[in-house]
């Protein structure tokens, strides 16, 4: 009894290790100091991004406010649709990026990434 005890905590364990690096971090570069000329890697979850604000839940739990226009550049998760919409427009296909765009803002749930579609798409 004790051996399947043991495997059944192993077990949780390894969904919850498992499940637990599933769950993709995002990260904000962004450009500090007076001149904007330093670069600092935050990580965390964006909450939103607008204009004028990126907000991101940091590792800690707090949320913190960042200028959009210290933003230098976003690393996450960004479903295969939008891959390829970016990879269409970068060669200048409009008309497949627009719609691979369309499709990754059905598939997508941020609303600041759905935001960041419609604009991309404009």
């Amino acid at each position: 009894m004790r051996n399947l005890a043991t495997t059944t905590v192993s077990l949780s364990l390894l969904a919850f290790t498992l499940t637990a690096s599933a769950i993709a971090e995002d990260a904000v570069i962004v450009a500090t100091g007076q001149d904007g000329q330093t670069r600092v890697r935050r990580t965390g979850e964006i909450l939103d991004f607008t204009g004028q604000t990126l907000t991101l839940r940091t590792t800690t739990g707090a949320e913190a406010a960042i200028p959009a226009d210290r933003v230098i550049d976003i690393e996450t998760e960004w479903t295969a649709p939008h891959r390829r919409g970016d990879e269409f427009f970068a060669e200048d296909k409009f008309a497949e990026a627009l719609e691979q765009y369309r499709e990754a803002a059905r598939q997508e749930t941020r609303p600041w990434v759905r935001r960041r579609l419609l604009a991309q798409a404009v």
